[in-house]
């Protein structure tokens, strides 16, 4: 059955309350009404949905035909002046939500909304794809830049590897379920971390130590991602793991050193990690804690303030100086402290900490000559000479 629009402007239908959208179609040529991908938001219309055929389809030669080949639900339509046929396969149908036919349970027609997914940086060029609440019985595929990506059936996150992938990388998400209904989703994923570069990183101490801190290495970070582990015939003792860590390789250099796991320590080797939509982890932790970049000011008589870019949100780190340690509150990024002109060049420690025995240190030498050389206790601010 073909139903021509020939119409100025036409309504047809009224929603019957609800938040209703308007979708615009958007092909041109022969298309199904149930595929997403022929609408500007994805989808097809459906419960309060306003199917608007816009006026710039008047304005092509190529003849549009629109096939109907399920049930469908929407609010209403609006033509606007366009030259459509809506063609009427077998068992195809329109119900408006108020139009009070009994003859079907509108409640039965399927709405298939959107994927709604996340795409998460998790490092060295990684990419973890997590989708949120797919509905039952529908079938997802997914492309990155136009080519293919297994995600599985959506049910736990997927990392995929985006390190030959040029940008902006558009992931595509596709849900299809019977009846001739298709939805999409775009995301568009604009930079990428690069991959990582494995690092050679020593065990720095010759006595029993925290694998976790940062210090006991000769990087003043604890190995992580895929760095080469090296602990040589100098190292003694015994090292300590009290959390979870990653790293490449294990290398051990003629060492007499004692590997001690106590509750909760693990060791993971990123090579025999396999990640895919049934085994990968329902939450990414980042296991790496890089001693980072820190800024320091002069912002007063004798007084410097300390900044730690890119601080994670639950760490905390302290200052040793000359004059003594100060420790921040979790989160807060900057530190005041006092010094001495006279002790310059001053080195300062700068620990980062994000749980018990999992620190990073990094030691920054301070040399500027100072600019306030006077302090009025009578003013809020400083003279400068």
């Amino acid at each position: 059955v073909f139903v021509v629009l020939v119409f100025s402007t036409l309504f047809v239908g009224a929603a019957k309350g609800g938040n209703a959208g308007t979708l615009e179609w958007v092909s041109m040529g022969v298309q199904t009404f149930g595929n997403g991908s022929n609408w500007d938001e994805g989808h097809h219309p459906c419960e309060n949905d306003v199917a608007l055929f816009p006026e710039s389809l008047e304005n092509t030669t190529e003849k549009i035909v629109i096939e109907v080949n399920a049930f469908f639900e929407l609010g209403r339509i609006e033509l606007e002046g366009t030259n459509v046929f809506l063609s009427f396969e077998d068992n195809g149908r329109i119900y408006f939500n108020n139009a009070g036919d009994d003859t079907q349970n509108v409640e039965d027609i399927p709405c298939l909304a959107p994927a709604n997914f996340s795409v998460v940086d998790v490092g060295s060029a990684q990419l973890e794809v997590t989708f949120i609440d797919l509905p039952d019985e529908v079938n997802l595929t997914m492309t990155m830049n136009g080519r293919s990506v297994s995600v599985g059936d959506g049910s736990a996150p997927v990392a995929i590897d985006a390190s030959e992938e040029q940008l902006p990388i558009t992931f595509i998400a596709y849900l299809t379920m019977k009846e001739f209904r298709i939805s999409e989703s775009t995301l568009i994923v604009n930079d990428v971390s690069s991959p990582q570069e494995a690092r050679h990183v020593y065990w720095n101490i010759t006595q029993n130590g925290f694998y976790g801190d940062g210090g006991n290495w000769d990087t003043g970070e604890f190995p992580c991602s895929n760095d080469d582990v090296i602990i040589t015939k100098e190292s003694a003792g015994v090292i300590e793991l009290m959390d979870t860590f990653e790293l490449g390789r294990l290398i051990l250099d003629g060492s007499n050193t004692v590997f001690s796991f106590e509750d909760g320590g693990v060791l993971e080797f990123v090579d025999l990690e396999s990640f895919d939509a049934v085994n990968a982890p329902e939450e990414v932790v980042d296991l790496c804690l890089s001693a980072g970049n820190v800024t320091i000011t002069e912002i007063a008589f004798e007084t410097l303030e300390l900044e730690v870019l890119n601080l994670p949100d639950n760490a905390t780190f302290t200052v040793e100086h000359p004059l003594g340690v100060e420790t921040s509150s979790i989160g807060a990024a900057l530190l005041t402290f006092a010094y001495s002109p006279d002790d310059l060049p001053i080195d300062i420690v700068v620990t980062v900490q994000t749980g018990e025995h999992r620190t990073s240190e990094l030691v920054v030498e301070y040399s500027e000559p100072p600019t306030y050389t006077t302090f009025t206790s009578t003013s809020t601010s400083t003279s400068t000479s």
